[in-house]
């Protein structure tokens, strides 16, 4: 079931990078594809490494276990549910030709005659600009919410990774181990001095 669930994963998140790597070089949200596209590759690999150290740490029936994988893939699947927002907006916005708008806005500002009608217009393309530059606005603070949900999977990735392996040798933690040691090397001092 792992398996292919995550070659579904896979299937997914390629196909939304390739979406939009076709907005890549556009001028205006170019940078904002590209910033999604790392988002979501960036944590498609982490949550890919998380999966390998929780494999390594716990067994799968633990119910620790489970809770940890659930609880990171649901963010996961969150900032993929994200980026299909960020890339349908990006889709719309690629529509709006926001050079001509932003020209012709000049055009009108700085024509000497001003008719009812040129003012209409520019009432409509200030509208245009502003509905553009809200998307833009949300774009950004959906990547910011991603960030920050993505240091909470580095934060979980390393406090997994600190857990003892589930394959571990020793019973006992090292510094009771050490402690132990100490007290019987102590020990064996006094062992010698009493023959």
């Amino acid at each position: 079931m792992g398996c292919i669930l995550e070659n579904k994963e896979n299937e997914i998140i390629e196909n939304l990078v390739y979406d939009l790597s076709d907005m890549f070089l556009l001028d205006d949200i170019g940078l904002y594809a590209k910033r999604t596209a790392k988002e979501l590759t960036t944590t498609w690999d982490k949550v890919k490494k998380f999966r390998i150290i929780l494999d390594q740490k716990m067994e799968k029936d633990e119910i620790s276990y489970i809770r940890f994988k659930d609880s990171v893939e649901q963010v996961f699947f969150n900032i993929v549910d994200n980026c299909c927002i960020i890339k349908n907006k990006l889709d719309v916005l690629k529509s709006i030709d926001i050079s001509f708008f932003n020209d012709r806005i000049l055009e009108i500002k700085v024509s000497s005659i001003k008719t009812k009608e040129m003012l209409y217009e520019l009432s409509s393309l200030r509208s245009r600009r502003n509905i553009v530059k809200e998307s833009i606005k949300m774009i950004e603070g959906i990547l910011s919410i991603n960030e920050a949900t993505i240091t909470s999977i580095d934060k979980m990735i390393l406090s997994i990774g600190e857990i003892n392996s589930k394959n571990a040798m020793a019973s006992i933690d090292m510094s009771y181990s050490v402690e132990e040691l100490e007290k019987l090397i102590e020990n064996s001092k006094l062992y010698n001095r009493v023959e």
